[in-house]
């Protein structure tokens, strides 16, 4: 175990294709000496359930058999006197099927705090929750990213008393579609689902295009004038311009749409997703410089 440098782990996972054997179980109780937290992890079960159909076909049933093998699971784990786990049944192949999501969830919700945020961005958007908590932490960070971005004062919005890295931009904005895993062609379904052509050429404009600058516009009409004020309290540095909080603001409604589209895409019912505060007011985002 020294030498393995098991112990430096966050969190560990213990798989195999069969069983969970002996030496398994002695893992396991080692972990939980060290209070190391860790799963097993029963892969492969769709070679399971393929090999189980081509022997019984009259019989075959196949939540009878993951059942069973998630009860052998556990019942090892109770003989091995393993605490503070669970076991997962899973396949690469099929990641929709069998317990694939809710591993991928638990992996986020076990490690600590200061840790958790950066895993939930790079884990892909698989169920309502995670897609819940990589928005959470994108949120966080908007107004870091549009304090560099006022602050680069790059390029000025035509028309309006505003400064902006719109690349820079842009670019936060990529990486929100590919932490919520939406490509093009998921958009594009999506928007022809709901007949709605005319939403898939909005994303092209904010992702291609000058899009982003008339969010910026838009958001700068709409400011409070109240925020404001207590916005330009919190952050000194940037002046009294509308600049800041107008682009926070962008950032805020980019991210909410792009994670109400993924929720759309993971979710077959949308009354079961629990969504984030839709509103875009600056009180909220002034809020996460608190942080």
């Amino acid at each position: 175990m020294k030498n393995m440098k098991l112990y430096n782990f966050d969190l560990v996972l213990l798989l195999t294709d069969s069983h969970i054997r002996e030496w398994s179980m002695w893992l396991g109780r080692q972990f939980n000496e060290k209070e190391i937290p860790f799963f097993y992890v029963r892969t492969k079960i769709d070679k399971t359930t393929s090999e189980d159909q081509a022997k019984f076909p009259r019989t075959y049933c196949e939540d009878r058999l993951v059942s069973r093998v998630r009860q052998r699971c556990k019942d090892s784990i109770n003989t091995g006197k393993v605490k503070n786990t669970k076991a997962y049944v899973v396949s690469a192949r099929n990641k929709d099927k069998w317990d694939f999501r809710a591993l991928v969830q638990a992996l986020g919700d076990e490690l600590p705090k200061n840790k958790r945020r950066s895993l939930n961005i790079c884990l892909p958007a698989l169920t309502p929750h995670i897609i819940h908590e990589k928005q959470k932490a994108h949120a966080a960070r908007i107004w870091m990213v549009a304090a560099i971005s006022v602050a680069s004062g790059v390029m000025d919005i035509p028309g309006f008393a505003l400064s902006a890295d719109v690349e820079l931009l842009r670019r936060e904005c990529h990486n929100y579609k590919h932490s919520f895993g939406i490509t093009d062609a998921i958009m594009h379904k999506l928007c022809v689902d709901e007949s709605n052509p005319a939403l898939e050429a909005a994303w092209d404009l904010i992702f291609y295009d000058s899009g982003i600058h008339s969010i910026l516009r838009q958001a700068s009409i709409e400011i409070d004038p109240t925020d404001l004020l207590k916005f330009e309290k919190k952050v000194p540095l940037l002046g009294g311009g509308i600049s800041f909080p107008a682009t926070c603001s962008t950032l805020r409604f980019i991210l909410q749409e792009l994670a109400a589209m993924a929720l759309r895409y993971v979710s077959q019912d949308l009354d079961e997703c629990d969504s984030l505060d839709d509103e875009d007011t600056l009180s909220d985002i002034s809020d996460m410089s608190d942080r």
